[in-house]
């Protein structure tokens, strides 16, 4: 066999085991009974007036919605300023969300992680008020962070999968789960 043939039986290999297993993903995303929500539905920091009555939380918003509208990305610093830090049970044990006007991230974040999931989040605020029509608004969000901050889109991809790891009783489960998570967040035609 020479060598050229096999490159591109290895490849051809490669891409049908690829392609195998989005198959197999997809079919036991489709056919499992796995809950494929990795963590609490209880958000009470979304329910706080504390942080979602703010009259100058929601000015400092809208200051910052009207400078991305005119290109301008928000600094570490306005980040850590709009985006509110709580601890991980309060948002349901997501890295980060946005609802009630107000976007929140997890405490437990490494540093490079945090500035993503705040720019994502803060994303998600741009989004609502500037009224931008994404097909999909969380890989909509990811792109825009991770322009910004790529080493935090990777740190937080690892963060989440190891963490996600501890709410599955079986692999099954946590592979399907994974994989809805990554079609929301990655692919920008699957439905947010």
């Amino acid at each position: 066999m020479t060598k050229r043939k096999k490159i591109v039986l290895s490849f051809v290999w490669m891409l049908a085991t690829f392609i195998g297993s989005i198959i197999t993903l997809e079919i036991l995303s489709r056919t499992s009974n796995c809950s494929t929500a990795m963590y609490s539905e209880s958000m009470s920091a979304c329910g706080n007036h504390l942080y979602t009555d703010d009259v100058n939380a929601g000015n400092y918003l809208n200051e910052l919605s009207e400078k991305y509208s005119q290109g301008i990305s928000p600094s570490p610093e306005e980040l850590e300023k709009a985006v509110i830090e709580v601890d991980r049970a309060s948002i349901g044990g997501v890295n980060g969300v946005y609802c009630g006007g107000v976007a929140f991230v997890s405490n437990d974040l490494p540093v490079q992680a945090e500035l993503y999931v705040r720019r994502h989040e803060l994303e998600h605020v741009f989004q609502f008020r500037l009224q931008m029509e994404e097909q999909n608004h969380e890989s909509a969000a990811n792109y825009a962070a991770s322009k910004e901050y790529p080493i935090g889109m990777i740190e937080t991809v690892i963060f989440s999968v190891v963490k996600a790891r501890d709410h599955f009783d079986s692999t099954t489960c946590y592979l399907v789960a994974l994989w809805e998570t990554f079609k929301t967040y990655f692919l920008p035609f699957a439905a947010s």
